[in-house]
């Protein structure tokens, strides 16, 4: 079996027969903080918002469940749509839901299995996806090395004697754009589209300012901040994040960073520059 990763996923479970959904709980704490729901449409909602699993699991009877229809409505809502869904059912109702909806079910098991044969199963999947992740992020740290626009900064000149260094991350590309358009008559400019290879960068050019997009898929704004804060030779550099949200829990989150700024998209260009030259002029 391949590894299992050490934190524990946590998985919604709703089930025809009680006392499958449980005996399932039951058995596979080993693997998974796994809760019940039922069957209705407001507990399951209420349930996502409350636990935030990372899978959902149903245990249906017949293909014209109203579980099943659930799902309908996971995938069209980008609030639910990104949490794989799991289906272990008899064999005649797996066929009849393929048939009608070969795309809709990211992992389908046949009746009877189990318990602990389904945690493996599940695991599984999950240990694909980490790794189908991985290649995804290599290829995107391959492209973003070709798409980046990098000009040389001789390092031994003295800061007085060149224009002051910014690097901008974002997977927005028209942000990059419009942001290194703006910037580039004042301060030299480089612009990547993920957080993969800012050390890399950091290890060979300098960089006065880093302006850091807050939420990026492959690796967090959070988590570049913190690569760069573990390294003695970045910690001083100022980071400003640029974020979209504007929930307080979410600014509160980043506060807690302890940035040198952040800035509410759509970025106010006036602004920006000011808290620019505030940060490194």
């Amino acid at each position: 079996m391949a590894e299992i990763v050490s934190k524990k996923k946590k998985l919604l479970v709703a089930g025809a027969k009680q006392n499958i959904v449980m005996d399932f709980i039951n058995h596979s704490d080993i693997y998974f903080k796994a809760l019940s729901t039922t069957p209705s449409w407001n507990d399951l909602s209420l349930h996502f918002e409350m636990y935030e699993p990372d899978g959902y699991l149903l245990f249906p009877d017949t293909s014209d469940d109203d579980m099943v229809s659930q799902i309908n409505k996971l995938k069209s809502d980008e609030v639910y749509n990104k949490c794989p869904i799991f289906i272990c059912a008899p064999m005649d109702v797996c066929g009849a839901i393929q048939r009608s909806s070969p795309r809709l079910v990211d992992l389908m098991l046949k009746r009877p299995v189990s318990a602990d044969n389904l945690s493996l199963r599940i695991l599984k999947y999950y240990e694909d996806l980490a790794k189908q992740k991985e290649k995804e992020a290599q290829r995107l740290a391959a492209q973003a090395a070709a798409n980046s626009t990098v000009d040389y900064i001789d390092p031994n000149l003295a800061p007085s004697e060149r224009k002051k260094t910014i690097l901008i991350v974002d997977d927005d590309k028209t942000i990059l754009k419009m942001l290194k358009s703006a910037l580039e008559e004042h301060y030299e400019v480089t612009a990547m589209v993920n957080g993969v290879l800012v050390k890399k960068y950091l290890d060979s050019k300098p960089a006065d300012l880093i302006l850091l997009d807050y939420e990026m898929p492959i690796k967090t704004g959070a988590e570049v901040m913190r690569d760069i804060r573990s390294d003695e030779r970045y910690k001083d550099i100022p980071i400003c994040f640029l974020t979209g949200v504007a929930e307080r829990d979410k600014i509160m989150e980043i506060l807690s960073l302890k940035p040198a700024a952040y800035m509410l998209k759509p970025v106010n260009m006036e602004a920006l520059l000011a808290t620019i030259s505030n940060l490194i002029d």
